[in-house]
């Protein structure tokens, strides 16, 4: 198998460079997850039985398969196995609702879809990895790559601005530019590459594409791994990981509890939102190899640009962006595509080889947004939709998006889609969202309704449930509102400022003890909500996982005991967390000075407070 191309790999062919690395190192270990292991050997076995099934079901050059598979072997071999047969893959979130990947399926027209019984669900197009396995009977031979440079690899799908999902085709030689070759990172067969972003969205390009083409391990971290930074420090030591990418949201929280978990790296990369100066300042102080801030929409494939953060001054306002990758051509024009002095904001432009072809089967969205060089160079540019500035030292720096995207907990999200979606619910005849910052890593929209005639009871709750069914977490308003009618300003627009703030939940039920009475407090001023009540949700607040990671250190901190991360998705409410604070050893039966400290100040009133104030400032 691992002889299948005797010949040179062809610059920018996935599979050959796969294949470089099995032929040269063929028992050494390419993919782990935990104990599901695979050799270079194993790998391109079984990903050449799996793309000779493909070919055999007649699947080649210019078709799509769908991959919906939890991060695995299974789903390295599937995406491996597609490119190999000339198809393109396009990766599926296991966890998002049924109806969204449906509709993504039926978008890009993929002819089958690689998948589990777990997540198949009578799907006609649905095929388990076993299967296509089998299928492949006694194969002596692997068949031939089928693929080019300029094939497609992958369509992944992410936000477009007129709220519809667009699919971003990318071709293999944007992928091998972006991790083989390259300036930024120097990865090799000594590498363990982690595998820690959801493989449907496209920072796994990196991780699974960079060590697979450089012959290095990709080892597998666990969702509740990474957001439990003690965890993750661990694991980083434990399975011996040199090169981690994170998201921006993802790092935050590591550095903010344990800015010492990723001493033992290589090689730090973060990336999908606004760098924290005193986030990177924490981990500085026990530094890995190299921190990288790195940036690059879905259509550069992955990362455009990138900084190495070395230091951070105490008056910095914000970490670069960078300079462009090797190759990669980065323009900051203004609203006449003329290019701005540095120092000046305009828009970013990126032009080069980790373009992407444009957005499946759409023409129009692709001229949008990849536009010819108004130079008339023959060059293609991509529009970002976002502002950026160059300082004298050829830097770029994040100023903001042009449009209404969002990052929420890294993940790219256009409040158009959700007003759309929300608009076509029963019962509503329009959607308004708007988008609150309770901080840098605490991102949320509101929804505002407008009712039909007759909508009745409940509207809220209805519209909510259809847009879970339909859309990833991350893009799920956090609070919903019903309006008579939208406010509109003089000029007949929509006047976003007169939209009410979301009404406080009325709390539900009375904290009955100092333990309930801290855990209340803690919830409210971590989730920015002026009380809590016992049997609320978490989820329903405003929270999710980084924040309730974010809570459980917390309640160690203030409480002196430790609830396992499972143990807190668990216990949703005040009234359950406290039953379960109960049950752990040591229990906290006296609270800590912390904890009494803060229900003392808590009952204090605001004269009291003032009071303190003064004092205190009359005593330094």
């Amino acid at each position: 198998m691992v002889n299948a191309l005797s010949s040179a790999p062809s610059a920018g062919v996935l599979v050959e460079a796969v294949l470089r690395h099995a032929r040269r190192s063929p028992d050494a270990v390419a993919v782990a997850y935990g104990d599901d292991e695979l050799t270079y050997r194993q790998l391109t076995a079984r990903a050449g039985r799996t793309a000779a099934a493909l070919r055999g079901r007649g699947l080649g050059r210019g078709d799509l398969v769908g991959v919906c598979l939890r991060p695995g072997t299974d789903l390295v071999t599937a995406f491996l196995a597609a490119v190999w047969a000339g198809c393109a893959y396009v990766p599926l979130d296991p966890a998002h609702p049924r109806q969204r990947r449906a509709e993504l399926l039926r978008d890009c027209g993929a002819r089958l879809l690689i998948t589990d019984t777990a997540v198949a669900e009578g799907d006609p197009l649905a095929v388990s990895p076993a299967t296509l396995v089998a299928e492949a009977g006694d194969l002596r031979e692997p068949p031939p790559s089928a693929s080019s440079p300029d094939d497609v690899a992958y369509v992944c799908y992410t936000s477009g601005t007129t709220g519809t999902p667009k699919g971003v085709a990318v071709p293999q030689r944007a992928v091998t530019h972006l991790v083989t070759d390259t300036d930024y990172v120097d990865l090799g067969p000594g590498d363990r590459v982690a595998q820690a972003s959801n493989p449907a969205f496209d920072a796994a390009t990196f991780e699974v594409w960079g060590a697979l083409c450089n012959g290095a391990r990709m080892e597998g971290l666990a969702k509740d791994v990474l957001v439990d930074p003690d965890a993750l420090a661990g694991a980083i030591r434990a399975k011996g990981v040199s090169v981690l990418f994170l998201t921006t949201s993802l790092f935050h929280l590591v550095a903010l509890e344990r800015p010492d978990a990723f001493a033992p790296l290589r090689l730090l990369l973060t990336g999908g939102e606004a760098l924290s100066p005193h986030r990177v300042r924490d981990v500085l102080a026990h530094p890995p190899g190299a921190l990288l801030n790195v940036y690059g929409p879905t259509e550069t494939t992955t990362f455009a640009t990138w900084h190495r953060a070395e230091r951070v001054g105490a008056d910095d306002a914000s970490v670069p962006i960078g300079t462009p990758l090797r190759r990669v051509r980065a323009f900051v024009l203004d609203e006449f595509l003329r290019e701005v002095p540095d120092g000046v904001t305009g828009e970013l432009y990126l032009a080069g080889p980790g373009l992407a072809h444009g957005y499946w089967a759409d023409p129009v969205a692709t001229a949008l947004r990849f536009v010819a060089h108004p130079a008339g160079e023959g060059e293609r540019l991509y529009r970002t939709g976002d502002r950026a500035r160059r300082d004298a030292d050829g830097r770029l720096d994040f100023r903001g998006r042009d449009d209404q995207q969002v990052k929420i907990r890294g993940f790219r999200v256009n409040p158009a889609e959700v007003e759309a979606r929300a608009a076509r619910c029963p019962g509503a005849t329009d959607a308004v969202v708007t988008v609150t910052r309770h901080s840098p890593d605490d991102v949320r929209m509101t929804l505002y309704v407008i009712p039909a005639p007759g909508a009745g009871e409940g509207l809220v709750e209805r519209v909510l449930a259809r847009l879970r069914e339909t859309l990833p977490g991350y893009a799920v308003p956090s609070a919903a509102v019903v309006l008579e009618r939208l406010p509109l300003n003089g000029n007949g627009k929509l006047d976003r400022a007169a939209l009410p703030p979301p009404p406080n939940t009325p709390a539900t039920g009375a904290p009955r003890g100092p333990l309930e009475s801290a855990l209340t407090l803690l919830w409210a001023e971590l989730l920015d909500v002026p009380e809590v009540g016992i049997h609320d949700d978490f989820f329903e607040l405003g929270g999710h996982s980084l924040t309730i990671s974010r809570l459980r250190s917390l309640i160690t901190q203030t409480l002196g005991v430790e609830l396992p991360l499972a143990d807190m998705f668990d216990t949703r409410t005040v009234a359950e967390q406290a039953a379960a604070l109960t049950l752990r050893e040591p229990a906290p039966g006296a609270l800590t000075a912390a904890a009494r400290e803060l229900l003392r100040v808590a009952a204090l009133t605001d004269e009291e407070v003032e009071a303190e104030l003064a004092s205190a400032e009359r005593e330094s």
